[in-house]
């Protein structure tokens, strides 16, 4: 047993096969979450499952593979749990990342904030490799190709938009807070010197459990004892010179 959130909707928990134990077929997960309200497991439990995989748009699976109806056997305690597996490079929209679901992952590069709008109201990061990521429009002209400047109308260019965009989430995660409560207090990741998070802040190093949700891959953060799975570097906040 890798790590439970009893905050999640639904709530359980994470398993994931020791590496003795998987089938060896690196185009298939070696992890499940289990719907289970009232867990009563503890991280590094080795467990029996019997229950119902479910996988659909509906409650609760919502889009990510799970096991309903859950019967669990604890075999033993204390277990290690498995090692961190190191996820490619971008792409990580679509399927690409359907053979790590629910597994304990680390990231090859480090990571770039590229959006807080829902940090306050949902606990979620937007991050990024490469940098952050802009607003298509800011480089595109959607009416013109090439661009002129000189028209508003028009959607000649909509194509460059739209390919924009795709490499936009192709390239981007959210951290999740490990809930699904709304405007939870405190406030995650916040630096513990500003109180905020500002946009270009890096994450030296992430490490978590990899989930789907309401149509996003998503990193859980790792319970404890397990150390903090992310190091937010603040981005400095812009010189305007000397007071006047």
């Amino acid at each position: 047993m890798t790590g439970i959130y009893p905050g999640l909707t639904p709530s359980g928990f994470y398993v994931q096969e020791a590496a003795a134990a998987s089938d060896g077929n690196p185009a298939t997960s070696d992890a499940l979450f289990v719907v289970q309200p009232e867990t009563k497991v503890a991280l590094g439990d080795k467990v029996q499952l019997t229950g119902t995989v479910q996988e659909a748009g509906a409650a609760p699976s919502f889009d990510q593979a799970v096991l309903t109806e859950a019967t669990v056997t604890v075999l033993s305690s204390g277990n290690a749990l498995p090692a961190f597996t190191t996820l490619p490079l971008p792409p990580y929209s679509g399927a690409a990342l359907e053979r790590y679901e629910g597994m304990r992952v680390q990231f090859p590069v480090p990571l770039t904030v590229s959006d807080v709008y829902t940090l306050r109201q949902r606990g979620e990061l937007t991050l990024t490799t490469g940098g952050p990521v802009y607003q298509p429009t800011q480089f595109i002209d959607p009416n013109d190709d090439p661009a002129t400047g000189t028209r508003s109308t028009g959607t000649s260019n909509l194509a460059a938009i739209n390919a924009y965009q795709a490499a936009n989430l192709d390239r981007s995660i959210l951290l999740d807070d490990g809930s699904a409560a709304t405007n939870p207090t405190p406030v995650p990741f916040l630096d513990p010197t500003l109180r905020t998070v500002r946009v270009g802040s890096t994450v030296a190093q992430l490490r978590g459990i990899l989930g789907y949700g309401f149509g996003k891959w998503r990193v859980q953060p790792c319970p404890a004892p397990t150390p903090r799975p992310w190091w937010l570097r603040a981005h400095p906040c812009p010189y305007l010179g000397p007071s006047m």
